[in-house]
Formats: structure tokens, C-alpha cells, sequence
């Protein structure tokens, strides 16, 4: 399991996690109101992403709103271009960035040197998010424990 969430602050390393759970990632507040009720759509940088995270087993102890950081097991897509500077916007899982060409194989960009220039392809990593968590819910269901919890990046 790859996903890990832990408070910002804490160096023992341990994630607060089980490894019975899986994730969902996706852009947080594409769509905004204006004072008028108008939508108003977000284009460009700085958009951040909220997740979700289900889990069964122990129910993680969260403290809400307070910084975490979330190694997220989902991976963003990003089309790259020959000679073109490469741009990520958040902080990235250590080992998690790879370079696949339109045609070859997936290769590590840690092994990206003077032999393996980049050209066309795209480029996937796990993104390293700075979140807060707004909800944790949970029931039991046949002695075992459902959770979700609720993350918006900050």
C-alpha cells in the first residue's frame, strides 16, 4: 500500500493509516459562486485537489483541521513536449515521477541523464499533499469497522 498520511510535524514516520484502504482525488472548488449566485469557473494554477479516503479495520485517530500530509497512492497525468521546461505543481512522493514516451517504455525519471533525452509523452507522478481533514465517518457493520475520511489540501 502506498497511500500514507501523517501530521505535518511528526518525524517518526508512521502513517496513520491501515492498509486496508483506497483513495479518491480530484479538483477541489473548480466551480465558485459569485456574491450574485453566478458560476464562475477556475481556470489556470493554484487549484488544489481534495481526497477521500475509505478504510475498514481500525478507524484512524484524526485530529480535524490540522495539517497533514497526504502521499497520495493516485497518480496525476501531465502530457510534456519535446524541449519543453516541464512544470509540477505541488511537491512530489519521493521515487513516484516516470517519463513514458508516446512510443517506448515507462522509465524512471530518477534514470533520466545525458543518454535519455525527454520528447514527446507524458509524465505521472504520486502527488505530496499538505491537507486538512473536514470529516471522518464511520459505522460497524458484522464486527468490522467502515470509515471515511475527508480531506481538502490547503
Amino acid at each position: 500500500m502506498k497511500l500514507s498520511l501523517k501530521y505535518k510535524n511528526d518525524q517518526s514516520g508512521k502513517s496513520l493509516l491501515t492498509n486496508n484502504c483506497y483513495q479518491t482525488l480530484e479538483i477541489n472548488n473548480l466551480i465558485r459562486r459569485s456574491a450574485n449566485g453566478e458560476a464562475i469557473i477556475q481556470y489556470g494554477t493554484g487549484l488544489k485537489y481534495k481526497s477521500t479516503i475509505y478504510g475498514t479495520g481500525y478507524t484512524p485517530y484524526i485530529k480535524m483541521h490540522e495539517i497533514l500530509c497526504l502521499e497520495c497512492e493516485t497518480r496525476i497525468y501531465q502530457s510534456v513536449r519535446k524541449d519543453e521546461t516541464i512544470h509540477v505543481e505541488h511537491k512530489i512522493v519521493p521515487n513516484s515521477l516516470f517519463f513514458q514516451p508516446t512510443e517506448g517504455e515507462i522509465i524512471p525519471f530518477s534514470l533520466i541523464n545525458h543518454i535519455h533525452q525527454l520528447e514527446d509523452g507524458e509524465i505521472s507522478y504520486r502527488p505530496l499533499l499538505e491537507v486538512v481533514a473536514t470529516n471522518l465517518t464511520f459505522e460497524t457493520k458484522n464486527l468490522n469497522s467502515v470509515w471515511q475520511l475527508q480531506l481538502e489540501e490547503v
